[in-house]
């Protein structure tokens, strides 16, 4: 029996999602898988020398890492000897300057002697912006659980390849970075109305960074924000108004058992048939699907 360990960072809670889609895929392969949340201060994190293989999970912010994971591979302790490594993101939308977001984490976990040789995006539902179509979210959903089982079956196989980034997306997303310190201006700015906050704690306890206390009866913000809007997004009476990001600010998370479970709610959003900004989305699903249903018909035909 192998042992593996995920590595997650989350903030509304869709990377956890994919997380456990993975971890109960790599279990019925015979692994068993620990998931760590990553929250600061960070406690009791799991050594990945006890593990055969480490996960890292992570939400693209503005075509990056979220700076709270580079700190984190900071954080962890040098390999006794080097181990696979897989890392998987999401995020709203499907556009390649996604995929240079891990170049920052990889380099971390090479010098920490990891071999990372698998790197997968996924999409699920914008916490910010606007709130996407229930049937987006569903057919998101549908296929982020496909994608996952895709990424068990491959850390699984030992199937990894060198890890290569487009150098001009990595000068870009560099220069995005520009939104960690948006995120420090932004934190004080953030508040709770009074007549809506009831201090109930839902915002403090899922606070990745331990930047909200409740004084006087309700949420008080202060300057380490990672901008992950599980504050908004999580707050059950919509009272956290997001500083300058207010007029963008979205509430309520999205419930993927009951989406999934709503025959009303189409299974397919985008299709051959969709226009506007949302047909930018059909090259990610027709190459991904195309993806996962080579890999699976080679999955077959070994066991043929």
């Amino acid at each position: 029996m192998k042992n593996a360990v995920l590595y997650v960072f989350t903030g509304t809670g869709n990377t956890l999602t994919a997380a456990e889609a993975i971890a109960g895929g790599l279990e019925k392969r015979g692994y068993n898988t620990t998931i760590y949340r990553i929250k600061e201060p960070l406690k009791g994190v799991p050594n990945p020398n006890d593990f055969d293989v480490a996960g890292f999970g992570y939400p693209i912010h503005a075509f990056n890492a979220p700076q709270i994971m580079l700190r984190f591979a900071k954080h962890l302790p040098k390999l006794t000897q080097p181990k696979p490594a897989f890392i998987f993101k999401t995020s709203g939308e499907p556009f390649a300057l996604n995929n240079a977001s891990s170049y920052s984490l990889v380099c971390k976990l090479r010098r920490k002697g990891f071999t990372p040789g698998l790197d997968v995006h996924m999409l699920m539902p914008y916490n910010i912006m606007f709130r996407y179509e229930d049937a987006l979210a569903k057919q998101m959903y549908i296929h982020t659980m496909r994608m996952s089982d895709y990424i068990a079956a491959r850390v699984a196989g030992s199937d990894y390849t060198r890890l290569r980034y487009n150098p001009a997306t990595i000068v870009f997303k560099n220069i995005l970075r520009l939104q960690w310190f948006g995120a420090w201006i932004n934190g004080p700015l953030i508040s709770a109305k009074k007549d809506l906050c009831t201090g109930c704690g839902v915002c403090v306890n899922n606070c990745p960074s331990g930047n909200i206390t409740i004084k006087d009866g309700r949420a008080h913000f202060g300057a380490k924000c990672t901008m992950c809007m599980s504050c908004a997004m999580r707050c059950p009476n919509d009272a956290v108004r997001s500083g300058m990001l207010n007029p963008w600010r979205v509430n309520g998370l999205f419930r993927y058992d009951r989406l999934v479970a709503d025959d009303t709610v189409p299974k397919t959003y985008v299709n051959d048939e969709t226009k506007g900004y949302f047909k930018l989305f059909r090259p990610y699903y027709e190459r991904t699907d195309k993806l996962m249903r080579e890999y699976e018909q080679r999955e077959e035909d070994k066991e043929a």
